[in-house]
């Protein structure tokens, strides 16, 4: 088994917060602003002023804001928060309802 197989099979078992910590991790000194994200395919539109023109809904993942919390989280907790940054306006999702925007750092609150 290559390296890339073993590191494949390695990562495909992390829970949710531990993925995007690993991608953090592994992008944080290489060029540019790297982001990880989820979409959903919504034509339509539903639940949104205006359907997107790519007809996906995507989200930035966030974590959570280290100011506002002591503890760490459960590597398994699920993203169910959704905020958009008063900064810049992105669209986010994390675990933690207190997040830190990934693009430009802002404090951000979710429901």
């Amino acid at each position: 088994m290559s390296d890339l197989e073993k590191a494949k099979s390695i990562v495909k078992e992390l829970g949710e917060r531990e993925l995007l910590e690993f991608f953090i991790t592994v992008t944080q000194d290489r060029p540019g602003n790297w982001f990880i994200g989820c979409g959903e395919y919504n034509p339509e539109g539903e639940g949104r002023i205006a359907p997107s023109p790519t007809g996906y809904d995507v989200m930035l993942l966030a974590r959570h804001d280290r100011a506002e919390y002591d503890d760490d989280w459960d590597v398994n907790a699920p993203f169910i928060r959704q905020a958009v940054c008063s900064e810049c306006q992105s669209e986010l999702l994390s675990y933690a309802k207190s997040m830190k925007c990934p693009v430009c750092s802002a404090s951000c609150h979710g429901h």
